[in-house]
Parts: C-alpha cells; structure tokens; sequence
C-alpha cells in the first residue's frame, strides 16, 4: 500500500526481552491500540497496521512498502510493564527508519511514553511524543500534514522548535467510545492466526494439542486480545495502568459494542481464544451480567481470559461467567506478608479472604491465575518467603511471580532519584538478561531477583503443583509443566554477584 498517510507500527523484540522463552512459552499479542486507532481513523485517512513481532523487522522495506507520510509507534503491553519493556524496540526503530529516510515524519505514544514524553524524544530521532491516549493527537497530526491545522493547535503533542522540546496542551480523553473509538481493525493485522495466546490461557486444552513439540500452537491460535473498559478505579502505588488516562478511573464501552466485537471474531474469523485486557474487567457487575447473559444466549465455544479483584468476585456472577465462556481469571493476590500488605499504598485485599475467594472461583469451574509481587520496599527474604509460601498454599492452577518495578507513569517511579532507577529500559523486562529489582529497605535488588526466580523455580517444581497439573488438564500439560522451569534464564546481576 503506497502513500499511506499513517502507518501504525507495534515493535517489539521477543528474545530480547523474554530470552528462551520467546520461541514457544510467551504469548504473541495483538496490537489492541494500534487496532483501535486504525479503525478510529481511518474515516480521516488511509491507515495501516505493521507488527514487527509477527512480520520481522526491515526499516527500509518498510518505508518502500507503505511510503507513509507519518508512522506512529504504539508502546504498549499486555502486562504492567509492557510498555516501558518495549521502549528499547521503539527507540530502535525510530532510529532505523530516520538512517533510511531522515524527512519521514514519526510520533511514539503509549503508557510510557505518556509518562516521560519529553525524555523519550532526547532518547531518539522521533519528531514528536504523544502524551495521552492518541486519538486526538494523531488526528491532528494527520491535519496537520495536509496543511489543516499548525502544530500549536493540537492537543498533547510534545515536539522540537527552535532546538528547544515544546508541548502543546493537554489532550482530553475520549468521552463517547462507542462514537468515537467504537471498533478495532481486526482487518488490518497480519492475520489473527499468526497470533498466540499465553500458554495458560490454553492449559485445560493442551490434551487436544497434535502439536505439543511447537508449543502448542494449533490450539492457542488464533487469538486476539483487546479491551472492553479503559483505566481502573483504583491507584495501586506501583501500577502505571492509570499513567495514560492522567489520573484513576474507569470508561468502558458498551455490552453493545462488546458483543459486536466477539461476533465478529468468533464468526469471521474462528477466533474462540479472546483475552480481556481490561485492568478489571468484573468491575460493573451490571454490565458484566448482560455481557454473559448475551453470550450464553449464543452459545459460542469460547475461551476468555479476564482480570478481577479478589474482592469483586460473586458467586452467581461466576457461574454466569463461566457459562458464557471464561475459563480463566487473574487476581493479583500480590504479597503473603500482613506486615508488607499493611504497609503499601493501594488496595490490597483483606489476606483473611483470599482462600475464600479463590476456592469460590475455581467451584464454579474457572480457573485461577493468581499474580504475586517480590520487593517491596517493606519486604525482606523472610516477608518474602511468606509470599511464596501462601501461593504453595493457594495451588492456583498457575502464577505470575514477578518483582515490584517502579514504571515511569506509577507513583512509586517518582519514589526514587535517577541514581536509584536502572538506567536500561530493558532492566524493567521481568525476564530480560538485564533485568534489575531495586533494593528494598532491607534487601539488595540482586538478593529479590535471586528469589523471584528461586520462588518460580520452587512453584512449578512442587509435587502438589504437578498432580494438580495431571488430574485436571492432563498428562500432556503435565509433561510440558516439567520442562517449563527447565527453560534458562541468564541474569546479568546474578552474574555480576557472584563474580563478585
């Protein structure tokens, strides 16, 4: 497609940032909004969408396939630090593209970006940063290449004049989402098959696999993931999730719109693995209940994958949502120690609930993927230790064990001076060689990593872990859960303490 006014570019270097894990174990996601930006508007433009996960990375074939006037890099991620993970991808392509053609026009956006918009355009040749959600933005941009608009006069730009870093004012959010960013274009990705869900999104499948030596591949494709609220209600110190909206709260989009998206995936284009990026998706139990009611009405073979708090969760909504096709929830459970949970600033649930709640989802027959942290400021080896005890305890049918990360667009990240944060974008990938805690009150970065992966290590290896494993997904899955911890990852740190 030549002359293409904007092309919207998702980067992304999976070894790089996941190691061994990158070939078969991570997920390949969709670009949720570069979907929702392209379908927004293209009624203004001719857009287009390039996944370097999914298509591979050529900055010259690239500017000689679309010729795009503007290229608009979204930095996001389907995890809390996915967006700043990836800055070093973006920050690469930028690059890449400006040795090739130094006059194309390019704008980075996205959580991080939103955070640090200024440094982000003294890291790399970008002509602008986009500080907001980008709908605005980008529309302005596109006016103003058309000789439309001025530069001055359109919302939440950062750019270069006169060799000093400007901005403009500040953009609003998007009020009407239906209206206004009401679809995802699904038509322009490099093909929904290309994609893959995480591997636990698909665990109670993996006995039907014919491909389990590629990773289970034919049923964790294809897949999308997208989103059917923005923002969350709540201000966990350490999350960066409200960074781009400019403060806590929750928009979310009609059941309307919800259902016209999952009809559209299930019926165009045999897509029954669907992940809800939602920060809490059982949020408005109104709503969630006519989202169920209609799905269950059309009887879909789905897999849904969401997110809710453990004090969110209602029984009848449960068994309703697992008719409707949920098979998984996330809960961040986060720390084992009352101490620690005392003293953090955010909502964490009363500890005294949690074996409830969880027990209460899994009866219905959704299972539970339960998320902890290690290194918070209060935390030390045996706080620690507590945590992973109480998921050893718990046995959710799988974990997320990661360390506690101050991210540009958290509150916590304005905790610490520059001399205390990483100073390599990829020191935040949880599993990066680069990775990089940082020190607690009491305990050193290096002595938390050391633990998060002794901690995963711990888990996955445990003999109650393993016959849960066997007796509800199968002998399949349960091999593949013998191999999983098996998979190396080097850590520079680690390393760095023991040549020490």
């Amino acid at each position: 497609m030549k002359n293409l006014d904007i092309l919207f570019l998702n980067p992304g270097d999976q070894v790089k940032t996941f190691q061994g894990l990158a070939k078969k174990h991570t997920p390949l996601s969709t670009p949720s909004w570069c979907m929702l930006l392209a379908s927004s508007l293209r009624k203004y433009a001719e857009v287009a969408i390039y996944d370097a996960n999914i298509q591979g990375w050529d900055a010259k074939k690239l500017l000689e396939d679309y010729s795009p006037k503007l290229v608009v890099i979204m930095v996001h991620g389907h995890n809390p630090t996915g967006s700043t993970e990836n800055m070093p991808a973006a920050l690469q392509s930028v690059n890449d593209l400006k040795k090739i053609n130094k006059d194309v026009k390019i704008a980075v956006g996205g959580g991080h970006v939103s955070a640090l918009p200024k440094r982000t355009l003294e890291e790399c040749e970008a002509d602008y940063t986009i500080q907001g959600e980008g709908l605005y933005t980008i529309k302005g941009l596109n006016d103003y290449l058309n000789g439309k608009l001025g530069l001055k006069d359109i919302p939440g730009l950062w750019y270069r004049s006169n060799g000093e870093i400007v901005k403009t004012f500040p953009a609003e959010n998007v009020k009407d989402l239906d209206n206004d960013m009401g679809d995802y274009a699904f038509d322009l990705l490099p093909g929904v098959e290309n994609y893959r869900s995480s591997e636990v999104h698909c665990l109670q499948n993996f006995q039907d696999s014919k491909m389990a030596d590629q990773g289970f591949i034919d049923v964790r494709s294809p897949y999308v993931a997208i989103y059917t609220t923005l923002g969350c209600p709540y201000q966990c110190h350490f999350c960066m999730t409200n960074g781009i909206f400019g403060g806590q709260g929750s928009r979310g989009w009609s059941a309307d719109s919800v259902l016209k998206w999952i009809d559209e995936l299930y019926l165009k284009y045999n897509v029954k693995n669907i992940r809800l990026d939602d920060e809490l998706f059982v949020l408005d139990n109104s709503r969630v209940n006519e989202i169920c009611d209609r799905l269950i009405e059309r009887n879909y073979d789905l897999n849904i994958y969401g997110y809710t708090a453990l004090n969110s969760t209602r029984t009848k909504l449960l068994e309703k949502m697992y008719k409707a096709g949920f098979t998984w929830l996330s809960v961040g459970v986060e720390a084992g120690s009352e101490y620690v949970r005392k003293t953090q600033k955010g909502k964490f649930p009363i500890k005294s609930d949690i074996h409830a709640t969880v027990k209460a989802i899994q009866d219905t027959g959704i299972n539970v993927h339960a998320n902890y942290m290690f290194g918070f400021q209060d935390d030390t080896i045996e706080t620690m230790q507590q945590t992973l005890d109480l998921a050893l305890d718990l046995n959710t049918e799988f974990v997320q064990m990661r360390y506690v990360n101050a991210l540009p667009g958290a509150p916590m990240y304005d905790d610490f001076t520059d001399e205390q944060l990483p100073k390599d974008w990829n020191a935040y990938s949880q599993y990066s060689y680069e990775a990089q805690p940082l020190d607690t009150k009491y305990i050193s970065g290096k002595d938390v990593l050391r633990f998060r992966d002794h901690a995963f290590q711990t888990y996955f290896s445990s003999e109650k872990y393993l016959n849960l494993v066997k007796s509800k997904f199968g002998e399949k899955c349960y091999n593949h859960m013998l191999i999983q911890p098996k998979v190396p990852l080097k850590r520079k740190l680690l390393e760095e303490s023991k040549v020490a």
